[in-house]
């Protein structure tokens, strides 16, 4: 079983340099007043054509979305599925908000651009014990404002990439289907075993994996082909000469005892937990490389030139779509929060991070967390995009997220 969620529409903006300084921008909405192909929202009260959906039990006044073409209901504000909104007078993609329990995301446009072109996916897949996720598979892409058509790329990009994420969890983490070999090792159905020494991507496998090392050797291919999947989705939203959308993106796998994080660009990934808070990323900008080359003061990472130009991204002139990876032992309770530089511009210090998250109860759900922090950005200037989502880390069944 899973749960899942993929907002939320972007737009286009002008030019074509790789800057996420400010990444948002504007890009035709199919079916959305106002953009071009505009109409009416088929099942949403108040536009034509509502009414039941064929073979879809008790929706007399369901639809369908106009861009994705799930099915949504006369209350929904936007479609669960890609984040376009429904109700005529509300902007695109302007606020998404998604609770999946253990995990949650917030999107927010902020309150200087005008469109919102931060992209982000989530889903969770279920456990056989007490309850925990098997598997907990997040993107966050930010959108370049000054490249056309990037905020439609960075919505595909963290949606097809999850949706690849969650295909190879969901075959890795599963039960073994048959009984292992004496050795240890368990085989598919072509007598592959994990121990062939195949050098291909994704391994040789698509079965159960073995605890140690080989959990981190899927966590990291499975990353790295969600990059490559991001980078052809973002490239097939082209739709006219001006196009060439980029966007940054990270993304995490997290799983019973582990934290494996993959990064382009400057959105970026946190661990909160009893070991302190700690920032599991470092920036692909022109300021951060030159401060790892000796040119910069560390303190000028975040504020020399070129500290919001991305030197890796996803997209349009991307000279490689290899993300970086790095991997982590969890010893929860904790959190993980990724976000867009729309957040971490007001609370860049992982500890500054933290501090904001303890103004809550120690068992805020994560969707409070996830509020909290964007307001708190909101409430600081909210000079671009903020995307934030934060998943929980439990401890054993006696702990309590005290951090």
């Amino acid at each position: 079983m899973t749960t899942e969620q993929r907002p939320q529409p972007g737009a286009t903006p002008a030019g074509a340099t790789p800057d996420a300084e400010g990444s948002p921008g504007a890009g035709a909405i199919p079916g959305v007043e106002g953009t071009p192909g505009a109409g009416a929202i088929p099942g949403v009260e108040g536009t034509p054509g509502a009414g039941a959906i064929p073979g879809v039990e008790g929706t007399p006044d369901a639809g369908r979305c106009p861009a994705c073409a799930a099915v949504v209901f006369p209350h929904d504000r936007f479609c669960e599925r890609c984040g376009t909104g429904l109700r005529p007078g509300d902007p695109p993609g302007d606020r998404a908000d998604l609770d999946l329990g253990s995990a949650a995301g917030v999107s927010d446009r902020g309150l200087v651009h005008r469109t919102n072109e931060d992209g982000f996916a989530l889903r969770v897949l279920a456990g056989p014990v007490d309850d925990r996720p098997a598997a907990t598979l997040a993107v966050v892409c930010d959108g370049v404002s000054t490249a056309p058509g990037s905020g439609p790329a960075a919505v595909r990009a963290a949606r097809d990439a999850v949706d690849l994420l969650a295909q190879l969890a969901g075959m890795l983490t599963a039960p073994p289907a048959t009984p292992p070999h004496p050795g240890g090792t368990s085989s598919d159905s072509t007598g592959d075993s994990g121990d062939s020494g195949d050098t291909r991507p994704l391994g040789s496998r698509p079965g159960p994996v073995p605890p140690g090392g080989d959990t981190a050797r899927w966590q990291a291919s499975a990353l790295r082909a969600a990059a490559a999947t991001a980078q052809r989705s973002a490239v097939a939203t082209i739709s006219g000469p001006d196009d060439a959308p980029a966007c940054t993106f990270v993304a995490a796998i997290v799983t019973p005892g582990r934290l494996t994080v993959g990064w382009l660009g400057d959105s970026r990934a946190y661990l909160i937990d009893r070991s302190g808070a700690r920032l599991l990323t470092a920036d692909d900008t022109l300021a951060a490389e030159a401060v790892r080359a000796g040119l910069l003061p560390p303190e000028r990472a975040e504020t020399g030139p070129g500290a919001h130009t991305i030197t890796h991204w996803i997209g349009t002139g991307s000279a490689s779509a290899v993300p970086r990876v790095a991997a982590t032992a969890l010893n929860g309770p904790g959190r993980v929060v990724l976000c867009s530089d729309g957040l971490w511009n007001y609370l860049s210090a992982a500890g500054a991070l933290a501090d904001r998250i303890a103004e809550l109860p120690t068992d805020a759900p994560a969707l409070a967390v996830a509020r909290h922090l964007t307001t708190v950005a909101l409430a600081r200037g909210g000079g671009d995009n903020i995307t934030v989502i934060v998943i929980d880390i439990p401890g054993s069944k006696d702990d309590h997220l005290h951090l």
